[in-house]
C-alpha cells in the first residue's frame, strides 16, 4: 500500500473530546497520510436549540457515533466558525458567512491546533467547505422543480442553484476567504458543490430563469429543452404497473431516452465544472496554485444526474472523490419510490422498487419489495447491498477520469464490521490512489483494527 493515500475526514468535535494529541496518536496508528476537517468548535447547546451530531440525514435515526463524544453516542450542539469571515470578500455575492460573537469557553483553537499536529506528524490537511449552501438561501437562488416549486427545509442540504450568479459568487468568495484565513490547508472539498439527488425531483432541477439565462449564453434553445424536461416530469405522473416493465429498462425507456434529457444533463455538468474551473482561476489568481481541488460528489449513476462529470474534473481537481455512502444506497429507493407512489397512487411498492433497483443498479437481497425494508441501517445492522454495489462504481470514475487525476473514494464505514472488513479490501484491490474515510466518529476500535489490517501492508 505504499504511496496510496489514507485519508480520514474528521470533526473537531471530537478531537474536543478525546484531546487533539490522543486524536492523532490514533490516526497515526493506522497509517493515515491525510486529513480533512470543517473549520469550526463546538459547545453544548441549550434545550431546544443546536443541531444533533451525528446528523440525522433524513430518517436515520438509529445512527450513532460508535466514538462517544463527552461520553454520549450523540450530542446536541451550537457550532462557532474557526475564524471570522472577512465580508468584503463576499460584497459581490448578496449572501456572505453570519458573524457570530463566539463566547469564551468556546476554544476556536481546535481546528487551527489539529492542523498544526496533522502538519507535525506528516499528514497532509484539507478542509472541508460548503460553496453552494450560504445562510438563508433565497427562493430566487434555487433549484426550480418542472412544476415550479422549490426544495422545501426538509431537504438533506438546502443547495442553493448550480446556475445563480449568486450562488457561483458566494462560493469563490467562500473559496478566497477559507484559503485567506487557513493558508496552510493542502487542498480544498467543495461539499455539495453539485445539484442534489437525495430526492427524486432534484434529479429535474433546475428550470429556473437563471438556468434559461445560463443557457442560452451557451447558445441552447432553453424553451425547447424546459419543455422536453417538464414532458418527461409529467410523463412519470401517469404511470401504471404496467409503464414499469421489464423492470431492467423501464425507467430508462422513460427518462434516460427521452428526448432532450441527455442534453439537459450535459448542461447540469456544464454548470458545475465551470464553477469548478472558476475555482480553479481563482485560487491560482490568488498565487494559491498548490492548493488541491477534490472532486467530492455523488457516485455514477447519480453524478449524471448532480452534474458531478468526474471526466471534465479530471482536468481541474488534483482527484475524484465519489461518496461510497452505503446506507444512502439502502434508503434511496424508498425516497425516490414514495415519490413516484404519491404521483402514482395506484401503483404497486414492487413494480416501482423492481423498477428503481434496476435502474440504479442496486441489487439487494430481500425477498419481498416493500418500502419499509429501504431504509438507513443501524451501525450493525447488515446492508442490503454490498461490495458490488461500491465496486462498479469505482470502476466507472477510473474509466471516466482515465489516468488524468487521482481517484480517492470516500469510503462511509458506518456498518457492520464484517461489511467494513469487505469494502476496504475491495478498495486496497482496486486500481485507485488511496482511500478517503467518512468518518473518525464512526471508527470503532474493531474498526480501527480491520483497516490496520487489510489496508496497510
Amino acid at each position: 500500500m505504499a504511496g496510496r493515500l489514507l485519508g480520514i475526514f474528521l470533526e473537531p468535535l471530537h478531537a474536543q473530546s478525546e484531546g487533539v494529541e490522543a486524536m492523532f496518536d490514533v490516526l497515526e496508528s493506522v497509517g493515515t497520510t491525510a486529513v480533512a476537517l470543517t473549520l469550526i468548535a463546538s459547545r453544548p447547546a441549550a434545550p431546544g436549540t443546536g443541531v444533533r451530531m451525528p446528523p440525522l440525514h433524513v430518517d436515520g435515526h438509529r445512527r450513532v457515533y460508535a466514538r462517544p463524544v463527552w461520553g454520549q453516542d450523540s450530542v446536541v450542539v451550537e457550532t462557532f466558525p474557526a475564524e471570522d469571515p472577512d465580508l468584503a470578500l463576499f460584497s459581490a455575492s448578496g449572501y456572505s458567512p453570519r458573524r457570530v460573537a463566539v463566547p469564551a469557553e468556546v476554544d476556536r483553537s481546535v481546528p487551527r491546533r489539529m492542523i498544526a499536529e496533522a502538519r507535525r506528524r506528516g499528514m497532509r490537511v484539507y478542509a472541508q467547505i460548503k460553496p453552494f449552501i450560504p445562510p438563508g438561501v433565497r427562493p430566487a437562488d434555487q433549484p426550480v422543480y418542472p412544476d415550479g416549486a422549490v426544495p422545501k427545509p426538509r431537504q438533506v442540504a438546502m443547495i442553493g442553484s448550480p446556475c445563480s450568479p449568486a450562488i457561483r459568487e458566494y462560493g469563490v468568495a467562500l473559496v478566497r476567504d477559507t484559503v485567506r484565513a487557513f493558508p496552510e490547508l493542502d487542498g480544498l472539498f467543495l461539499d455539495w458543490a453539485e445539484y442534489g439527488a437525495y430526492a427524486f425531483q432534484d434529479l429535474f432541477t433546475c428550470l429556473g430563469s437563471h438556468s434559461a439565462t445560463l443557457a442560452r449564453s451557451r447558445g441552447l434553445d432553453w424553451d425547447l429543452l424546459a419543455a422536453q424536461v417538464r414532458a418527461v416530469w409529467e410523463r412519470l405522473h401517469r404511470l401504471r404497473d404496467e409503464d414499469l416493465r421489464p423492470a431492467a429498462t423501464a425507467l430508462s425507456r422513460l427518462i434516460d431516452e427521452a428526448p432532450g434529457w441527455a442534453e439537459f444533463l450535459r448542461f447540469k455538468a456544464e454548470a458545475v465544472t465551470t464553477f469548478y474551473r472558476d475555482v480553479r482561476r481563482a485560487l491560482d489568481a490568488a498565487d494559491r496554485t498548490d492548493v488541491q481541488l477534490m472532486g467530492r460528489g455523488w457516485p455514477p449513476p447519480w453524478n449524471l444526474w448532480s452534474g458531478m462529470d468526474y471526466d471534465a474534473l479530471a482536468g481541474v481537481c488534483a482527484a475524484a472523490t465519489p461518496k461510497l455512502f452505503a446506507f444512502d444506497y439502502c434508503a434511496i429507493p424508498r425516497w425516490y419510490g414514495e415519490v413516484l407512489q404519491r404521483w402514482n397512487p395506484a401503483l404497486s411498492e414492487a413494480a416501482i422498487l423492481d423498477a428503481l433497483t434496476a435502474w440504479l443498479d442496486l441489487p439487494d437481497n430481500f425477498p419481498t419489495r416493500r418500502f419499509d425494508l429501504y431504509a438507513i441501517p443501524a451501525e450493525d445492522e447488515p446492508h442490503p447491498v454490498g461490495v458490488p454495489a461500491y465496486r462498479c462504481r469505482v470502476e466507472a470514475v477510473l474509466r471516466a477520469v482515465g489516468g488524468r487525476c487521482a481517484v480517492q473514494p470516500f469510503a462511509h464505514c458506518h456498518m457492520p464490521e464484517a461489511m467494513w472488513r469487505e469494502k476496504v479490501r475491495m478498495l486496497r484491490e482496486a486500481a485507485v490512489d488511496g482511500m478517503w474515510i467518512q468518518m473518525y466518529g464512526y471508527l470503532s476500535e474493531p474498526k480501527l483494527q480491520i483497516l490496520r489490517e487489510e489496508w496497510r501492508p
